[in-house]
C-alpha cells in the first residue's frame, strides 16, 4: 500500500477505496477456513481480524439464487453502499477481513439491506466477546 493511501482512507470517512476491497484468493480462502460466521437477516458474514490498518470487505451473491448477473451486481452494490454508510459502527481499534454473503432468494430493498448491515457490524464489533 502506498504511503499516501492511509491519508486518503482517513480523509474519506464515508468512502470505500480500492484498498478496502478484499480480492486475493489467498486472503479469501483464509477467511473461509479460519473465520467466524454470523447471520443477520438476509446476510451471512464471515469475519476474521487482519493485521492491516484498514478493514477489507467483499460481497457475494450465489448464482444459484439469482441467474441474472444484473441482479447479482445490484445486490452487491446495495451491500457495499450499506457498508460504506455504516462502517463507522465497527470497532475502531480492530480491523477485519469481512465477506458478506447474500442468502435470500428475493431481490431486497436498500432499507432491508441497511438494517441487516447495521446488525452485522454490531456483531462484528463484539467479535472478541464470542
Amino acid at each position: 500500500m502506498p504511503k499516501y493511501a492511509t491519508i486518503i482512507i482517513l480523509m474519506k470517512k464515508f468512502g470505500l477505496s480500492k484498498y478496502e476491497h478484499l480480492k486475493k484468493k489467498k486472503d479469501i480462502s483464509r477467511l473461509f477456513t479460519s473465520g467466524k460466521y454470523f447471520f443477520s437477516g438476509t446476510l451471512k458474514i464471515a469475519a476474521i481480524p487482519n493485521n492491516k490498518n484498514y478493514t477489507r470487505i467483499s460481497a457475494s451473491v450465489a448464482k444459484k439464487n439469482f441467474k441474472s448477473a444484473v441482479k447479482r451486481n445490484r445486490i452487491k452494490r446495495l451491500i457495499k453502499e450499506a457498508y460504506r454508510l455504516n462502517k463507522q459502527l465497527l470497532n475502531s481499534e480492530e480491523k477485519y477481513d469481512i465477506m458478506f454473503i447474500f442468502i435470500s432468494r428475493k431481490l431486497p430493498l436498500f432499507s432491508q439491506v441497511n438494517e441487516d448491515m447495521k446488525n452485522c457490524l454490531e456483531k462484528i464489533s463484539n467479535f472478541n466477546k464470542f
